[in-house]
């Protein structure tokens, strides 16, 4: 039969149409009707296959995340994986779940599919109580497949059972295959989906002006950001704005080549609804323009008065925020970015070039992901350019060996020297941020690992990186290119780097790129 050959599953009784179908455990349940119909006339081609894709989909899908988390499990035993990757697994496994939950929690269901509904509840709730059991410390992997083993044998038999239902009410073999296929194929999607709304769903944002930059409040204008009343006053660039952070401090240094000092002087208000007393400063506000870049502060000791105070609610105050920008921004616009602020609300826009207006590229939406690199076995070429979800990804440049390690040395005079054995790579990385979603995301070396011939996943090193590093913070389309150090052992072959954005649990963006021309 369809996906149980040679599973060596026991063969399941047909659960019989009932005419008072009352589940055992009736609080998941829909209200029971006082009147429950007895079963209705045969059903046509088309309402067979309606009425029974929702069940075999959920239970094919129950079964695909209990073999997940014991694979990971598996895994996770065998030192192939180690405890974060694993945490990353068990979060596709428990999106599959939910999406199966968010779906049977709709059904409408005939007399016949409660058995089944309370079946498939039950397979959920005891393969969730094994992760969380992980989760929490209270089994180790290596215990995970013995708990598993049951459930498995029950997904397959409540396959078994709902199949064999589903015969019995007039559907073909060639039919379940078709409804099944078809589930399968948009397994994947229907997960990406769901853990983009979970985890980077754009929040909904008021038109009015100040919630996006494509709608910035005008400049000299109060914006009313949360917890503060922020007004720019004064805005300098270029020469100017290093002449006064020069007569600031001597040992404040010029801009480095390509880049320019911006100031910005703020006047803030307190709004807090507490009595307690609240900091501000620069750390508070960042800076973008066409570029799609997002700058934080300036390292340098800004003109007095310089922004930073403690104040209570309706405390005021104003001075000065340095920012290092790229030569040539236009469009540029202030972000109001409160650093002990984390909800998703917290952002505010407010114009710092007359009439500034920044959207997300359009034709962002027409890239799609590629296959290239999703494999170990099969490493992206170097010097191609990968695809993700998110990123677009090329590394320029590969420097290893006692090269790598002047580099390093040339970057910082207090780099250590490679660990007895391991040998430091530059890569010098290309990136271009290509979500959709009007957020910014940093990226940096940390993003990196790199593996080889040994089959060892090697860490970051601790070094500081050449320049310019890649560190970065971007928006949508917004692209840049810098240096990232990694490591390998001496000699080794088959050296590729592993791209993974940090807490992307999924692995959706995860590729390897070869470092061997």
């Amino acid at each position: 039969m369809l996906l149980l050959a040679g599973c060596g599953a026991p063969a399941a009784t047909p659960v019989p149409p009932t005419a008072t179908p009352v589940p055992s455990t009736p609080t998941p349940m829909p209200p029971t009707p006082t009147t429950v119909p007895t079963k209705p006339p045969a059903l046509s081609q088309e309402e067979l296959l309606q009425k029974w894709q929702p069940p075999i989909a959920a239970s094919t899908l129950v079964f695909a995340a209990c073999e997940g988390v014991l694979e990971t499990a598996e895994k996770r035993q065998a030192d192939e994986i180690d405890g974060f990757e694993a945490f990353g697994e068990l979060l596709g496994s428990g999106i599959v779940l939910a999406t199966v939950e968010e779906g049977i929690a709709e059904w409408i269901p005939p007399y016949e599919l409660l058995n089944f509904k309370q079946m498939l509840q039950e397979r959920i709730d005891s393969i969730q109580d094994v992760v969380g059991q992980w989760l929490d410390d209270e089994v180790t992997s290596a215990d995970i497949p013995d708990l598993l083993s049951e459930q498995c044998e029950m997904s397959y038999a409540t396959m078994e059972e709902i199949l064999e239902a589903s015969y019995s009410d007039g559907l073909t073999e060639t039919e379940i295959d078709a409804i099944v296929t078809e589930m399968q194929a948009s397994l994947q999607e229907a997960a990406s989906q769901l853990e983009q709304e979970v985890t980077s769903q754009e929040p909904s944002a008021p038109q009015e002006p100040g919630f996006r930059r494509g709608n910035p409040i005008p400049r000299s204008e109060i914006v009313p950001a949360p917890n503060w009343d922020v007004q720019v006053l004064e805005v300098v660039q270029g020469d100017e704005a290093w002449q006064a952070i020069q007569a600031a401090n001597e040992f404040n240094e010029p801009a480095p080549e390509g880049t320019g000092y911006l100031l910005v002087k703020l006047h803030v208000k307190c709004t807090y609804a507490d009595n307690e007393e609240h900091s501000i400063s620069g750390y508070d506000f960042k800076v973008t323009g066409d570029r799609l870049i997002k700058y934080s502060t300036a390292s340098v000791v800004e003109p007095e008065p310089a922004l930073n105070a403690q104040l209570f609610t309706d405390g005021e105050a104003e001075g000065w925020s340095a920012y290092l920008i790229d030569q040539g921004e236009n469009n540029l616009i202030l972000i109001v970015d409160e650093l002990m602020n984390w909800d998703d609300d917290r952002f505010r826009y407010a114009a710092l070039d007359e009439g500034a207006s920044i959207t997300v590229p359009t034709e962002l939406g027409d890239i799609k992901p590629t296959d290239s690199g999703k494999e170990r076995s099969s490493p992206a070429p170097f010097g191609e350019t990968i695809t993700t979800e998110d990123w677009q990804v090329t590394i320029t440049e590969a420097v290893r060996g006692n090269n790598a390690w002047t580099m390093v040395q040339d970057a910082n005079q207090f780099n250590d020297p490679p660990e007895e054995g391991m040998e430091y790579i530059a890569l010098k990385v290309r990136v271009r941020y290509i979500s959709t979603v009007d957020q910014a995301a940093q990226i940096d070396a940390y993003h990196f690992r790199t593996t080889g011939s040994a089959n060892v996943m090697y860490d970051l090193p601790s070094v500081v990186d050449p320049s310019p590093p890649l560190d970065v913070t971007l928006f949508p389309g917004g692209e840049y290119e810098g240096w990232a150090v990694v490591q390998a052992a001496k000699g080794e072959t088959g050296i590729m780097a592993v791209f993974e954005p940090l807490f992307d649990f999924s692995s959706r963006n995860r590729r390897f790129l070869s470092l061997e021309p």
